[in-house]
């Protein structure tokens, strides 16, 4: 991790602007119980106008995370599955504690992932609310563990869109 922060005074009185990079990030370490495997590297710049409010800030944030085991998802009725990508790439422009996403992609074994919405940052970062419409197309992979769960069979290439939503530490997903 390094970063870079510039301030309009030295007693950072007024704005104060952050500009950093993620390297190799232990993504397990950040985003449990979900990811179980990965590492994300990344950048960011986010300035903030009030230091005694940290949510007037704007910024945005791009990462990749890559070799990425999620885990833990559930699926109601108290069944969860896991999906394994090689890449996600993940793009927000955050104003006042709502992050928009610009951008959200994964693919790997278990398919192709893309999304839009918004994250609403809360203390603890757990807290946050997920407002995200995800659409996946199932590949090779999906298919075996989908059969295992009681979904209902989707041949390879076919797409179905979801939401996420509620807090980051317990999201719910309704198709």
């Amino acid at each position: 991790f390094s970063s870079t922060m510039t301030a309009s005074s030295w007693s950072q009185n007024g704005q104060v602007s952050v500009t950093g990079q993620l390297r190799q990030v232990d993504l397990s370490k950040l985003v449990r119980p979900y990811v179980s495997r990965g590492t994300v590297t990344g950048e960011f710049t986010h300035r903030v106008t009030d230091r005694t409010d940290a949510s007037s800030g704007e910024g945005t944030w791009k990462a990749e995370a890559r070799d990425v085991l999620l885990e833990q998802i559930p699926l109601g009725n108290g069944r969860t599955m896991a999906l394994t990508f090689s890449t996600i790439s993940l793009g927000m422009t955050c104003r006042r504690s709502v992050c928009d996403v610009t951008e959200l992609k994964g693919d790997g074994i278990d398919g192709t992932v893309t999304g839009q919405g918004s994250v609403t940052l809360r203390q603890p970062l757990q807290q946050s609310q997920l407002a995200l419409s995800l659409t996946v197309i199932p590949g090779v992979g999906f298919a075996s563990k989908a059969a295992g769960l009681g979904i209902p069979p989707l041949p390879p290439g076919t797409p179905f869109t979801f939401k996420l939503t509620g807090p980051l530490a317990q999201a719910r997903v309704a198709l």
